[in-house]
């Protein structure tokens, strides 16, 4: 996690001890996409902030995307096309990792 200068003054003004913090993330990952893949990334990547979910006192439980906020994301990207199953594929992969509070 890399931290800008505004946010390290608001965890020093909340009392936060920086020292205490992992270390940030200095390098970037990079990762190959097959060509057939990049559009259905595309739409998954868009749709970020189109999860569904339920928050109880312990925990927020991912549920899956909102389907209509999708298909919203893919009319306004031009994704039509894309497989739906493709993206039920990603979604279905990121459930684990989202409620097992992992990166996987």
């Amino acid at each position: 996690m890399q931290l800008d200068d505004d946010m390290r003054r608001q965890f020093v003004a909340l009392g936060v001890d920086l020292s205490t913090l992992p270390p940030e993330d200095t390098e970037e990952e990079h990762f190959e996409v097959w060509p057939p893949n990049w559009d259905a990334l595309r739409l998954f990547l868009a749709c970020s902030t189109q999860w569904r979910a339920a928050g109880t006192f312990a925990r927020v439980i991912w549920l899956g995307l909102d389907y209509g906020a999708v298909e919203i994301v893919m009319r306004q990207l031009s994704l039509a096309g894309v497989a739906w199953n493709d993206l039920q594929a990603m979604e279905a992969a990121a459930l684990g990792p989202l409620n097992s509070g992992t990166d996987a």
